[in-house]
């Protein structure tokens, strides 16, 4: 593969790593029609949808980028994992937001040491990617998180039978809420996925769930029904 891409960037006049970029999120349409249809929400199960998209996903990043510079972006996806395991859901957005940020900017900063004023195309453009993701799932775990042993004592305006902070949140902030901490392949897969890991756009988790599971494609009752 490596070879053709070689000889078009020749032909092209072009350099590699743009033709292998332009190529790779090209092939991306084909691959998202036949995913589309041949592994359908109704007639495929939730795992296989996941593991397919991360792999063809993986396998892009690792013909863009390579192994060393895709190890980056697992450890840093990794960490930020850990940390909603680990971290109190309460802070857990403050200690995700920093490491990615830190992360992102160290690689950045590297990258201007190394190519300054360069136009490669390096990991560092889907590091941004990533950093809007693992903090979009640290904050709707926060926002999913209970009420405090506090507040439910002292506050006397709950409504009855809430056992979230739905009254703390506004509607898009409520329908995104993430109840739990996703499974690592859910994980993985919204990260990594070949739809969006190279480019974008971004979508929160719950969105791509309900994509992967076929929820956004049933019809949505209305007030009326």
């Amino acid at each position: 593969m490596e070879s053709l891409f070689e000889s078009l960037a020749a032909r092209a006049g072009l350099p590699l790593d743009q033709v292998r970029y332009i190529i790779l999120l090209s092939l991306g349409f084909p691959l998202g029609a036949i995913y589309r249809y041949v592994l359908k929400p109704t007639h495929s199960n939730v795992k296989s949808r996941h593991v397919v998209s991360t792999s063809i996903g993986l396998l892009f990043g690792l013909m863009c980028f390579g192994w060393v510079q895709m190890a980056v972006l697992f450890s840093v996806t990794g960490a930020c994992y850990a940390m909603l395991l680990l971290v109190p859901t309460k802070v857990v957005h403050i200690y995700t937001i920093v490491f990615a940020m830190t992360s992102m900017s160290a690689a950045n900063i590297y990258r201007m040491m190394v190519d300054y004023g360069g136009w490669h195309f390096d990991f560092t453009a889907p590091s941004m990617l990533i950093v809007q993701r693992v903090t979009l799932v640290a904050f709707a775990l926060h926002d999913g998180r209970p009420f405090s042993l506090l507040t439910l004592l002292t506050s006397s305006s709950l409504p009855i039978g809430v056992a979230c902070k739905e009254v703390e949140l506004n509607e898009d902030q409520k329908q995104m809420k993430l109840m739990e901490v996703p499974s690592l392949l859910e994980y993985w897969s919204y990260n990594y996925n070949f739809h969006t890991f190279l480019v974008g756009p971004i979508c929160t988790m719950k969105e791509y769930l309900n994509f992967v599971d076929g929820s956004n494609f049933k019809a949505t009752p209305t007030q009326n029904d």
